[in-house]
């Protein structure tokens, strides 16, 4: 779960919480038990790198948002504090690092792999009901 949110949440951000925001807070919050678990497995060579969950909030948010590049992606994260802290950034990646990041996302194929049982359940659901307002047949009108 992003946030257990009992409370007024503008609260817990440093900077103001449009309509927008509560909106992708709210679709993460349905996300995120689809997404897979991210593990620290950080190398103990170079620096320390950005949080997995938070890059994989960054994509989301770059759709939700429709930002078209990463540079908007960046300058919207840097000017939205408020973005910034819903990702889970403390300090906001280059373009290089999210470029690279999204590169190993897609080859993964990890949004497919982790949001298909949503969009599979969704689609199960709809279909029922779908086929639960169909007029069934009569079973008079088949006896001769």
């Amino acid at each position: 779960m992003v946030f257990g949110i009992s409370f007024d949440i503008q609260e817990v951000f440093e900077g103001y919480v449009t309509a927008e925001h509560r909106t992708f807070i709210q679709m993460l919050q349905v996300l995120e038990e689809f997404l897979p678990a991210c593990d620290g497995k950080a190398s103990l060579l170079g620096r320390k790198g950005y949080d997995e969950t938070a890059m994989i909030r960054s994509a989301l948010a770059k759709q939700f948002f429709k930002i078209p590049t990463v540079t908007s992606l960046r300058n919207r994260l840097l000017s939205d504090p408020s973005l910034r802290q819903v990702c889970g950034f403390t300090s906001v990646p280059s373009e290089a690092t999210f470029s690279r990041k999204f590169g190993i996302h897609a080859r993964q194929k990890l949004m497919e792999k982790a949001l298909g049982p949503l969009v599979s359940s969704i689609w199960t659901a709809a279909s029922w009901v779908m086929s639960a307002g169909t007029p069934q047949p009569s079973r008079r009108a088949r006896r001769p």
